[in-house]
């Protein structure tokens, strides 16, 4: 058999999560927000129950115990999101629950919330004025309180608390200047660790006046913001919470270096990406085209499905590759492994992009047969 195509038709859905959005109603208005270029049509702003009972139906067929409750909103905001966690919990799900803490919780939602698998926080900066200006609503003493009540909760539950990573986006240079602070605030508020990812940069905010972006600073602010992350590791390290930045997110920046410098060889123009995402046109101008013959470091196919309220099944942060869909008669390993999946993950394997892989704003470029190895390495198959 051939390597790839064993790669290719290994699946295991232990390994992957389900991504499941309940409302695209949000309490923030942050100024690099895509929600309402990509707004999924929500009746009344929910999920549909039928689609939602059916996605949960479709984990258990195929014995995907991961749901991550991430939506184009603010998931807390949907009237009966407590109930919906305690049930999957309850059935043996691991629920994680990215959430932006504007809010302040009850005592009762953080009962549920200590009880997740695990949380994520969209925070940037420890500076709360410039927090408050950028998400439009988020204050930074929220988080903290947040973070402390649901503690407070776990331990009341005689439960350990979960981990509550910080997920951070990092597009303007007042966020970027201030990483060291930010490393040191985590620490003080007991946060599991920090992840960094780029702005998926649309096409109509390169000219915004609100955001000072941090791939247009000169080389010297540039090379300082590397050293920084470099210190952000140590610190975060040190201290025993984890610390990851996306590749992509350094490629930018290294293309950014290189093309001041003048670099022609090394350097690339970013790609300019049309998606359709859940029927909406928007554009991307972020991340660098990958040349024929490369690929994308993206485990997606493997590890991740998106089902937002059409029923679509989808292996695609954004929203392009639908390889199935909730009612299209195929049972769920059928869908896993069908047609449209394994044609999705031959091309990632061959270096064969589709044009929304090939300027993807998230994974970074690698070759071919480095990528065929991290799969394998996932999926336990061996190479000779």
């Amino acid at each position: 058999m051939d390597l790839r195509n064993s790669v290719l038709t290994r699946c295991n859905p232990a390994q992957m999560s389900v991504i499941l959005g309940l409302s695209n109603i949000c309490n923030l208005n942050c100024i690099y927000c895509p929600r309402e270029s990509i707004n999924a049509k929500y009746q009344n702003g929910y999920i549909e129950e039928a689609v939602y009972n059916k996605a949960i139906k479709f984990c258990k067929e195929t014995g995907i115990r991961n749901i991550c409750l991430l939506s184009a909103g603010e998931t807390t905001l949907h009237p009966d999101w407590m109930n919906k966690v305690r049930t999957l919990i309850t059935q043996g799900f691991a629920v994680n629950i990215p959430s932006n803490f504007a809010k302040q919780f009850t005592w009762e939602e953080a009962e549920v919330l200590a009880q997740c698998a695990s949380l994520a926080v969209s925070i940037d900066t420890a500076d709360p004025e410039v927090l408050l200006r950028l998400r439009k609503g988020l204050k930074l003493s929220n988080i903290a309180y947040n973070m402390s009540l649901i503690r407070a909760a776990a331990a009341s539950l005689k439960v350990p608390c979960p981990p509550i990573t910080w997920v951070g986006v990092v597009s303007n240079i007042s966020i970027a200047s201030n990483m060291k602070r930010f490393a040191h605030f985590a620490i003080g508020c007991k946060a599991s660790g920090i992840n960094l990812i780029p702005l998926q940069m649309s096409a109509e905010l390169m000219e915004s006046k609100d955001i000072d972006w941090i791939t247009r600073q000169s080389v010297d602010v540039l090379r300082k913001f590397i050293g920084d992350l470099g210190e952000c590791e140590q610190i975060l390290l040190s201290s025993g919470l984890s610390f990851n930045v996306s590749p992509s997110l350094l490629e930018d920046v290294k293309n950014s270096i290189l093309k001041r410098l003048g670099d022609p060889n090394t350097t690339r123009e970013p790609e300019v990406l049309q998606l359709q995402g859940l029927n909406e046109v928007f554009s991307y101008a972020h991340t660098l085209k990958a040349i024929p013959g490369e690929t994308r470091d993206c485990d997606t196919p493997w590890s991740t499905l998106m089902i937002p309220h059409t029923g679509e099944i989808i292996a695609c942060c954004y929203m392009e590759n639908v390889i199935g869909h909730l009612d299209d008669g195929r049972s769920a390993q059928e869908i896993l492994n069908g047609k449209e999946a394994q044609e999705l993950r031959t091309s990632l394997l061959e270096g064969n992009l589709r044009p929304v892989c090939t300027a993807c704003p998230r994974g970074a470029i690698t070759s071919p047969a480095a990528f065929i190895q991290k799969i394998g390495a996932r999926l336990n198959v061996r190479f000779n």
